[in-house]
């Protein structure tokens, strides 16, 4: 088993694993969670997917993901790679990322995944970026020639 090639026992891990769902349930409870929001290749590679001949602005579902999960745990790697497209080195991870999307959602009892086009550190760094702009470009035009500094966004980076 992958897990014991890890160096990690079968308890080890349905520790892990159970720490993961109590602590997704009670913060979903917490918070009042209704939607899911993945960032990351891998979330990326199956939302395409499993959103395949549907706008790819729309949310998917559980059922779409658990559906792809089926089809792709089926496949041998090659045909992961071959018939999938998948690159070699997604094709012997998606499955288990897939699970634990899946697991998450289950846990969190939500129908949908929303996975936007922008990761997260880009988000992240376009959110201080619009907190902050204000003070960096009073800085600027207080230095001698005035602003000098000029930003332009950049297509985003899609799989």
């Amino acid at each position: 088993m992958q897990q014991e090639e890890a160096g990690l026992s079968t308890e080890a891990m349905r520790e892990t694993w159970q720490r993961m769902e109590d602590w997704v349930r009670e913060n979903a409870r917490r918070y009042h969670v209704t939607r899911a929001i993945g960032t990351g290749g891998n979330i990326n590679k199956i939302y395409s997917m499993a959103q395949a001949g549907t706008p790819l602005d729309k949310p998917v579902t559980r059922q779409r993901i658990a559906d792809l999960l089926e089809r792709i745990t089926n496949m041998s790697m090659d045909e992961r790679v071959n018939v999938a497209l998948l690159n070699p080195d997604r094709a012997d991870v998606i499955v288990p990322a897939g699970h634990i999307y899946l697991s998450a959602m289950e846990w969190a009892d939500v129908q949908h995944m929303f996975v936007p086009d922008i990761g997260l550190k880009d988000g992240m760094l376009q959110t201080l970026f619009e907190e902050h702009f204000e003070e960096f470009r009073a800085r600027d035009d207080h230095r001698p020639g005035g602003p000098t500094t000029t930003i332009q966004s950049r297509p985003t980076e899609t799989e």
